[in-house]
Formats: structure tokens, sequence, C-alpha cells
């Protein structure tokens, strides 16, 4: 069976050879000159997993998992990923994908780490700038458009039946109680409305300075993956894609890819 340069080699032979001056022009611009793109690319992967090293590493950092059979696996799954992409960003985020899998492979789930290459890889820099932006509001608010809902429906329940007991007289520390119930929900709500202030904004195309178009193909594409979902689709009055989510792949993805 033959190996893959000499499928390569037969393959410009077969493209190439018969066409004198043409074909070592196109051999030269389709093979050599793509070969000396992906060594800087591979050369600047590893400029960067050096700087790291150089900066960060000392005698107390644990090395163990370089010597792993599974390391060696990742290893070459990320460079092979690497050799793809004209992507500055993404060099960074293989790099720190790597170094999850170095530092913290105790820590990470492992058994996700060539699914997170295959996302990396699939996916464009605004695209994980857009899923940055969704995690963070997941960080800071939770799934913030059902809570919201949710706490709405409580606190117009809480609140009629505050009126109903005052109207009956009823009992004082009854009423006081479903006051500090409602003051509580209140609270929650407004910390909700807050992140479904921040999912609305991070639908704004301007903020990562995308026309509507493109925004919405690179978000559809995004559900499609399984990265975010549609929170609002079964909502009454609520457009398709009118307010997104990150999913808890897409968290766990970002989650993973971030390094510090």
């Amino acid at each position: 069976m033959k190996n893959k340069k000499e499928i390569i080699s037969i393959v410009r032979k077969t493209l190439f050879s018969n066409i004198p001056f043409v074909g070592t022009f196109l051999d030269e611009i389709l093979f050599e000159s793509r070969s000396r793109i992906k060594q800087d690319r591979l050369n600047r992967f590893v400029i960067l997993l050096k700087d790291y090293f150089d900066d960060k590493f000392d005698e107390n950092t644990k090395l163990e998992n370089l010597t792993s059979e599974e390391f060696s696996d990742n290893f070459e799954e990320v460079l092979l990923s690497v050799l793809k992409t004209n992507s500055e960003e993404k060099l960074f985020h293989f790099r720190n994908l790597l170094l999850n899998q170095i530092l913290y492979s105790d820590k990470r789930n492992n058994d996700l780490f060539s699914l997170f290459v295959g996302i990396t890889h699939s996916l464009l820099d605004d695209q994980i700038i857009i899923l940055e932006k969704f995690a963070d509001i997941k960080t800071e608010f939770g799934n913030a458009f059902l809570e919201r809902g949710t706490l709405k429906s409580k606190k117009v329940s809480i609140d009629s039946d505050l009126d109903r007991l005052k109207q009956m007289n009823s009992n004082e520390i009854e009423i006081v109680k479903l006051q500090k119930e409602y003051g509580e929900i209140k609270k929650k709500f407004e910390r909700a409305e807050k992140g479904f202030d921040r999912i609305k904004e991070s639908m704004n195309p301007e903020i990562y300075g995308l026309s509507f178009t493109r925004f919405m193909i690179l978000i559809q594409d995004l559900t499609g993956k399984g990265l975010l979902y549609d929170v609002g689709s079964t909502a009454i009055g609520v457009s398709q894609f009118e307010y997104m989510e990150i999913s808890e792949l897409g968290y766990s993805y970002i989650n993973y890819i971030k390094f510090t």
C-alpha cells in the first residue's frame, strides 16, 4: 500500500508533468509555497508554547502528562489543526487546549479534548468572540431569559396574594412573611432582568462589527453546532433567533480554551 508521500508524488506528476513550463510553475505555487506556509504556522505555534514555558514553568510544574500516550495523540491532533489554520487567534486557542492537557489533565474533561479541537477548527474567529460574550453572561447571570420568565410569574403571583390578604385583613405575620418573599423574588428578578438586557445587547451585530446578515449566518451556524440555543423559540410574540443563550457544550468549550 502506497504511503501518503508516494500518493502526493503521483498526483503531482499526473497533474503537472505534461505541461512543461506551467506545470513547474503551478507545482511550486501549490506545493512548495504551501509547505512554507504550513511551516510558518507551525513555527508561530511553537513560539507561543515556548514563550509560555519560558515565562511560567518552573521546577514545581508537573509535566508527567507529557510522557503519556494520550498526550502524544492529542499533541499530534493539535499540530495537524495548526497546520490548517491561518488564524492567529486560533493558534492561542490551540495552545490553551494543549496547556490545559499538560497542566490540568486530572481536572479537565479530557475525553472531550478531540471534540474541542474539532470545534476550534470549525469555528470562525467572530464566532468564538460571540460565544465568549454569551459565556460571560451565563457566568454572571445564569440562564437569565428562562429565570426572568419564571421569576416574573412568581412576582405577579405573590403580589396578587398580598393584595388578597390585605383585603381580607389577614394575620400580619403572614403578610410580613409574604412581603419578605416578594422582596427576595424582586431582587432575583432585577438581576435576571439585567442578564436579559445583556442578552439583547449581545444580539446586536454592531458590537461585533458585523452586518446583520453575516451575524445571523454565524448565529445560525453556532445553533446548528449545538453551541448556542434559541431560548425564545417557544415564547409567544418572540421571533426565531431573537434571544439566544449559550449551551452547556458551548459553555464548557469556552471555559476549556481559556487559560490564565
